[in-house]
């Protein structure tokens, strides 16, 4: 069982607790009667997987850029200004080869 999983089934078993379903609270986190929960279980591992619902999933949901857009660091590391500065700029064709050199040194940033 994943840790996503696992985390499905305490988020179920804690909105059913908090709706008076107390032995189903129990149930759920016994491992039983979940076929009966089945697409609930589902819908809540993939909330989890886009980063919902959780503190974790926020910030893994903030980490997460649109689609065309990557995260870099405020300031250029080491290895991504030496990876620019390898581009002689004469024109915006070199200063988009420079820039492109410096994301491909960027630090990959985990998704947790």
């Amino acid at each position: 069982m994943s840790d996503i999983e696992k985390m499905a089934w305490e988020l179920l078993a804690m909105t059913l607790g908090e709706r008076d379903f107390h032995c189903e609270a129990e149930n759920v986190r016994a491992g039983e009667d979940l076929e009966s929960y089945e697409g609930e279980l589902q819908a809540i591992a993939q909330l989890l997987r886009w980063g919902f619902n959780t503190p974790q999933g926020h910030a893994r949901a903030a980490l997460t850029p649109p689609e065309g857009f990557v995260l870099v660091p405020v300031e250029p590391t080491d290895a991504m200004q030496r990876a620019g500065a390898g581009v002689v700029c004469t024109d915006v064709e070199d200063i988009r080869q420079a820039w492109e050199a410096m994301l491909a040194a960027r630090p990959e940033v985990s998704g947790g």
